[in-house]
């Protein structure tokens, strides 16, 4: 079994727009997952938490986690 990593993706400015960095690393990633059933992905978001502006950035977190799923999956 091979040790887990980490790679940040990238999100262009407060938005969940891909920049074209992350789709060349997700693109890698869907391969990866194409070739080999047994290989395993974690997709995991933060975002600050001041408290003003919490519901927004939880917001923005799932649609951040939203968009690379969906880049992975084609949907």
């Amino acid at each position: 079994m091979k040790t887990p990593a980490s790679y940040p993706v990238q999100f262009k400015g407060t938005a969940f727009a891909l920049t074209p960095a992350a789709k060349k690393l997700l693109g890698s990633a869907a391969q990866a997952l194409a070739r080999d059933a047994s290989v395993r992905l974690t997709v995991a978001a933060y975002t600050d938490t001041v408290a003003r502006m919490k519901k927004k950035s939880e917001k923005l977190t799932q649609q951040r986690i939203h968009a690379v799923q969906s880049y992975l999956t084609g949907t």
